[in-house]
């Protein structure tokens, strides 16, 4: 699958055509078939409609473009956050409750939290849903963050519900809003959400660094995140991974004031080979229409994901693992692929590969 996850200036109908053109020429057919509208669609803080001056023709005619060239469509959409500054806050006070003080630093200032527990607000959310899904066309949403969203509040109108039972009624509605055949993508408590959610995000966003800093993740931390979870896909969801970066012109400007090093193109494919390694959802955080024919000729080596995951053999004897080895049946008969990694910048460290 291919992420797109643009926002601000950059995020409009023009962009979105640009990037699908690339798809179609010359990644399609390797299996980079989905296109992500990113945050910052949406006309104001918490107005679930597309800004007019972004998409001055609204989302049903682009999805259809999009579903016109064999491709999928998907939306980031988070409404169980409410700004201050949203509708919702002066029309609906009684929907909104206070976030708890340990959620308050990851939130939008004076932000509240949408209270499923009460009736008008679960059919709030099943209404947007179905917007989304029946009228707009898609045919997935993400960025549902169900700790900084729906979990987060202090308090709910309704006592006697249990958190457990918050999150079953929040993501129920999204389920019947959508429908049946649509994907929903979400981070959260991964073994109780994937009862609703089909695809599981790692939760945290990597930056296009290395190593991670006190704000962010960097490579090496989400690919370590991932294969911590190799043993719950695809058994249980498809895990979707933060996404890996080419080192391209246009990345610095969507980074600013980012101390980061360049990326070699040797560090871009290891990363990108770990991440299709354990299967699931591949996210790239370049532009494609930026990407020069060597990057792209990297992906169409990605995709299709293979059925079974690899399984890291060192998995709590290096961070990340530097091993990791699967078991093919094929038409060609029953083969075995080992992958060594070094994740060093300074040294080449000794590996031993027990082929028993």
């Amino acid at each position: 699958m291919c992420i797109r996850d643009s926002s601000g200036e950059e995020l409009t109908e023009q962009a979105v055509l640009a990037e699908m053109a690339v798809l179609e020429q010359d990644l399609a057919r390797y299996g980079w078939n989905t296109i992500i509208i990113g945050d910052g669609w949406q006309k104001a803080p918490g107005v679930w409609e597309p800004r007019e001056t972004a998409f001055p023709r609204g989302f049903a005619p682009l999805v259809q473009d999009i579903h016109s060239r064999g491709m999928k469509a998907s939306l980031h959409i988070n409404p169980f956050i409410v700004p201050r500054e949203s509708p919702l806050t002066a029309s609906h006070p009684d929907w909104l409750v206070p976030p708890a003080e340990w959620a308050v630093p990851a939130l939008p200032e004076d932000a509240r939290i949408l209270d499923v527990t009460h009736p008008e607000a679960d059919a709030y959310v099943r209404q947007l849903f179905e917007k989304i899904s029946n009228t707009w066309g898609f045919d997935a949403v993400e960025g549902l963050n169900v700790p900084y969203g729906v979990l987060a509040a202090k308090h709910y109108s309704d006592p006697s519900r249990t958190r457990l039972d918050v999150l079953r009624i929040a993501m129920s509605a999204v389920d019947a809003g959508m429908g049946p055949g649509r994907t929903i993508a979400c981070a959260g408590p991964q073994p109780v959400l994937r009862v609703r959610g089909d695809v599981m995000d790692l939760g945290q966003t990597a930056a296009p660094l290395w190593t991670g800093d006190a704000r962010h993740w960097g490579s090496i931390d989400a690919l370590d995140a991932a294969a911590l979870r190799y043993f719950f896909s695809p058994y249980l969801y498809a895990l979707a991974s933060p996404a890996m970066y080419f080192d391209t012109p246009g990345l610095p400007a969507r980074w600013p004031g980012l101390d980061r090093h360049t990326f070699t193109k040797e560090q871009t494919t290891a990363c990108l080979t770990a991440m299709a390694l354990k299967g699931g959802v591949l996210k790239l955080g370049n532009t494609f229409a930026e990407l020069n024919d060597e990057q792209k000729n990297i992906l169409t080596k990605l995709l299709p994901a293979v059925h079974w995951r690899a399984r890291p053999l060192d998995l709590f004897d290096n961070h990340p693992p530097r091993l990791w080895s699967a078991r093919l049946n094929t038409k060609a008969g029953e083969w075995f692929y080992a992958v060594v990694f070094n994740w060093s910048l300074e040294e080449e460290p000794p590996v031993t590969l027990y082929l028993g």
